[in-house]
């Protein structure tokens, strides 16, 4: 270049340019130019993108295409949907939620999920519960782990108990 035949090309040369195609030296490129398009590497002008194209990555930022995912990448962050990684997940994020488990953010939590627990304490869907966990707590109800118990007074006391200290 210049003159009325220029065509772009890859190098080499000092006028080499980077360019889309058509042409056997065709690279991808972000710009500048009418055939720019995204492509994650190689070169400095790489940036992430997810798609179109074989080198496509999910990425959070920066883009107008940023999408949420869980990896792989340094920007990976947990959701829950929607994307073929979304993985349930306390926070942050708009689409937050309870979840018990496998996650290091896990919580127990009462509904609603498949991994539902029932758990006494701090959530504001606690349910107590006799067991099994370590924030077991007795309750009259509902639940196959019930157990029916007088609330106080002398009433506090066992009906068996009661029973016994008749018959003295």
């Amino acid at each position: 270049m210049p003159g009325p035949d220029a065509v772009p090309h890859a190098g080499p040369g000092p006028d080499a340019v980077p360019h889309a195609g058509p042409g056997p030296d065709a690279v991808p490129h972000a710009g500048p130019g009418p055939d720019a398009v995204p492509h994650a590497g190689p070169g400095p002008d790489a940036v992430p993108h997810t798609g179109p194209g074989p080198d496509a990555v999910p990425h959070t930022v920066p883009g107008p295409d940023a999408v949420p995912h869980a990896g792989p990448g340094p920007d990976a962050v947990p959701h829950a949907a929607p994307a073929p990684d979304a993985v349930p997940h306390a926070g942050p994020g708009p689409d937050a939620m309870p979840h018990a488990a496998p996650a290091p953010d896990a919580v127990p939590h009462a509904a609603p999920a498949p991994d539902a627990v029932p758990h006494a304490a701090p959530a504001p869907d606690a349910v107590p519960h006799a067991a099994p966990a370590p924030d077991a707590v007795p309750h009259t109800g509902h639940g196959p782990n019930a157990e029916p118990y007088p609330a106080r007074g002398l009433s506090a006391v066992p009906r068996g108990m009661v029973r016994m200290l008749s018959r003295t």
